[in-house]
């Protein structure tokens, strides 16, 4: 092959496809052993440091060859913006590992140097399996180095499950290096995490780590962060105790103890609006694993939230006690049926600051803006991750964007920590070039399309889709080929709801919903990216002119 030929028919001025052209000439040249220098003095010759960075990662993934990972390395160090920055590390990483790489000591700075705190995560995430990997894991200093307790925690877990996934499970490094950990909240959610892992294996000794994690509760402060880590520590022992009721380890009056055990931890807690939204958790997750006894436990902490003295706190503590009764099937009272429904009129709680979504589609039809007089249907995304947010939750939301100008939806986002729909659109035009650079989300706003919402229970009486591989026969509707889905089934301006992450819509989600959508007739998962895309195509069908 003539290197420098083919390196000459590349159009040089799209470096992304410019930089795999030069990685697929690479591996070509490594079979016939050619010299490597042209293509390597070609991606020198790139603009962009991310491109620069990746050719020369790909070629040592290549070639096994320390020096070009030790360049790739240098000049992405230099890439903007951040996200970019821990994209490529990620990259790197990978070609180091699969490059024969033992010790990724060379990608720490880079990754360490991030000081965003969302790219930060995502490339540390990928240096720890990477180093689990090579068996080279450097958790201690890793921890030293992070930048604060969620990112401690976060090293912890990664940790855990890379040694479980690659060097056959021995934890018992990890366990001492928790132990050693000085901050008694990353130290306490570390143990819970890595007993409830253990626990598969060993369960006496999973429960005992995780029973360990309040030994130093007493030690964190501000008091009010000690709620964080008892639901943490009560929500996995619930876990495994619906397990073992299930398996006939214990008999169902055994549920008696732990519950004690676990209201009991609640004098740690020096505020009684701490401990009645403890005792309210408690029972929301008792509902949720099917144990006995949450409607008393409820009453419990309702009594204790009456004892509160300051109106707005009472009012917020008993509203969430209402939402996990009312998730909970129980019957509310008026007085909380009420609280519940002044929140959805006033807005207490919510953080919608738009309009409702299925508002009455305008059209501009020549020179006149008329409206057509039905309203939009309303592509709905439900963030699993307890309101975390990661790269892969805003390019969801940037590749909803087009699609609703595309097909003319609406956009709701449900349970994403974002305060307003500025904030929205300021950060995933930083975050990400889907979309124009956020350019579409940017017009959803303006035309006063894009809703926030804490999560559905403020939604008010919108008519709810859960879309869902495996679809409740009850609720399953039916769509047709040609005529989309029927409007005499489904309001024009329904909410359809898609999960963001890797285990799609909750149960509680798909029983509130009013029906179920399957796409594909086999009961196949897709993507969430493919399901929107899908689901655009079949509202098509359901034309709002």
């Amino acid at each position: 092959m003539d290197i420098s030929n083919e390196i000459g028919s590349l159009k040089a001025s799209h470096e992304p496809s410019y930089s795999r052209s030069l990685v697929r000439i690479a591996k070509r040249a490594v079979n016939e052993g050619l010299d490597l220098g042209l293509i390597i003095e070609a991606a020198r010759g790139m603009k962009d440091p991310y491109y620069i960075a990746s050719t020369l990662s790909g070629v040592g993934k290549l070639t096994g060859d320390a020096s070009l990972f030790k360049d790739a390395i240098g000049i992405a160090s230099t890439v903007e913006p951040q996200w970019r920055r821990a994209e490529i590390a990620g990259r790197m990483i990978k070609d180091m590992v699969k490059g024969g790489a033992r010790d990724l000591d060379a990608a720490i700075p880079v990754v360490l140097g991030l000081t965003e705190t969302e790219p930060r995560r995502e490339a540390v995430k990928d240096l720890i399996k990477g180093m689990t990997r090579t068996g080279s894991l450097r958790m201690t200093r890793l921890l030293d180095s992070a930048s604060d307790p969620r990112e401690m925690v976060m090293i912890v877990k990664s940790s855990v499950s890379g040694t479980i996934k690659h060097e056959g499970g021995d934890l018992s490094g990890i366990e001492a290096g928790i132990l050693e950990v000085g901050d008694p909240m990353v130290r306490g959610k570390s143990l819970a995490y890595l007993g409830s892992k253990v626990y598969r294996e060993v369960p006496s000794r999973g429960r005992d780590l995780i029973e360990s994690a309040l030994d130093g509760i007493t030690e964190i402060e501000p008091v009010e962060d000690r709620l964080d880590l008892l639901r943490d520590v009560a929500d996995k022992l619930l876990s495994i105790h619906s397990k073992e009721l299930r398996k006939g380890k214990i008999p169902p009056e055994g549920s008696a103890a732990i519950i004690k055990t676990l209201c009991g931890k609640a004098k740690v807690l020096d505020g009684i609006h701490d401990r009645a939204s403890y005792h309210g958790y408690l029972a929301g997750r008792m509902s949720k694993y099917g144990i006995d006894g949450y409607p008393v436990l409820f009453e419990e902490a309702l009594a204790m939230a009456d004892g509160i003295e300051e109106p707005d706190i009472r009012d917020r503590v008993r509203r969430n006690i209402a939402k996990g009764m009312d998730r909970s099937g129980i019957e509310l009272p008026d007085d909380l049926s009420s609280l519940l429904k002044r929140e959805v009129e006033e807005g207490e709680v919510q953080c919608r600051t738009t309009p409702e979504p299925g508002r009455t589609i305008e059209r501009d039809v020549g020179d006149d803006h008329v409206s057509v007089g039905r309203p939009r249907p309303v592509l709905g995304l439900y963030n699993t991750y307890e309101r975390k947010l990661a790269p892969a939750h805003v390019r969801a939301v940037a590749r909803a964007a087009p699609l609703c100008i595309a097909f003319d939806l609406d956009l709701a986002l449900i349970g994403f920590p974002f305060g307003s729909n500025e904030e929205v659109v300021r950060r995933v035009s930083a975050d990400t070039n889907v979309g124009k650079g956020g350019e579409y989300l940017g017009q959803l706003a303006d035309q006063d399309r894009l809703s926030l919402y804490e999560d559905i229970n403020v939604m008010g009486d919108h008519t709810l889709i859960a879309t869902t591989s495996h679809p409740d026969g009850k609720k399953l509707l039916r769509i047709s080929k040609d005529a989309g889905i029927p409007a005499d089934v489904v309001p024009s301006g329904a909410v359809y709801l898609l999960g963001v992450g890797k285990a799609g819509l909750p149960g509680s989600v798909l029983a509130r919903a009013d029906k179920h959508l399957e796409f594909t007739g086999k009961n196949i998962p897709l993507e969430t990216g493919t399901a929107m895309g899908v689901l655009a195509n079949i509202l098509k069908g359901n034309p709002a002119e």
